[in-house]
């Protein structure tokens, strides 16, 4: 990728490129610095890609752009979660967004944001109820226990690409108390020789990020672009 290309440019390729290219420039767009018109224009790649993947890949970046400003992630992240327009794929990116924001109780847009995941437990799609179990688990939610608990004991559902939702409030529960999570195997790997899915790059990007978070509880002054390199 030429590095020298502008934002527009990316933002054309996140728009119309192959998953490849789409997922390889959302990990550009981090680097860059974007002005308040050019994040809102990333914003509305998230309803504008021409495919699945290019808005997918939107979220990415959105997600990712502000890992390290994350006072001013939640207002985007919160309202593409809620907007059931969206393909669940592409909420359910906006909701890991959310998990990693982490930010102070101060910040005004947390007290809406875990409103908006509690609700979302109840969502139809399986994708976004997997996604707001990981991010309640992420923010040590104690008030959604309760909430979680039911869907350990009922949600048969499987979360494509990873494993079922039930597990994954089970982790969360085990997060919020302290406990010890198990490792899990994704369902789609359960299988003797595994093929490649289109999951496959939300695992390795989800993974990437986790990476990040792990390393900045020992040196908060690192960047994401060192895992990026």
């Amino acid at each position: 990728m030429n590095k020298k290309m502008n934002i527009q440019s990316l933002f054309k390729l996140i728009k119309t490129g192959s998953p490849v290219d789409s997922t390889e420039v959302s990990k550009e767009i981090l680097k860059r610095s974007l002005t308040k018109n050019q994040i809102h224009g990333l914003v509305e790649l998230l309803k504008t890609g021409k495919k699945l993947h290019n808005q997918i890949a939107a979220s990415y970046a959105l997600s990712w752009l502000f890992l390290e400003n994350n006072n001013n992630a939640l207002p985007f992240l919160i309202d593409n979660l809620n907007n059931k327009t969206l393909h669940p794929e592409v909420r359910a990116q906006c909701t890991e967004g959310i998990a990693y924001t982490s930010p102070d109780k101060r910040n005004k847009y947390h007290k809406l944001a875990m409103k908006t995941l509690m609700l979302n437990l109840k969502d139809s799609s399986p994708e976004v109820r997997f996604w707001c179990c990981f991010a309640i688990g992420q923010w040590r939610l104690k008030k959604a226990i309760s909430a979680l608990r039911h869907i350990k004991k009922n949600d048969t559902s499987i979360c494509p690409g990873w494993w079922h939702v039930s597990e994954e409030a089970e982790d969360a529960i085990d997060i919020i108390l302290g406990k010890e999570t198990v490792t899990r195997i994704p369902v789609s790997q359960e299988v003797a020789f595994p093929k490649k899915t289109k999951h496959d790059s939300q695992r390795s990007i989800h993974l990437l990020i986790s990476q990040y978070n792990e390393q900045r509880k020992k040196n908060r002054n690192i960047s994401i672009n060192t895992l990026l390199k």
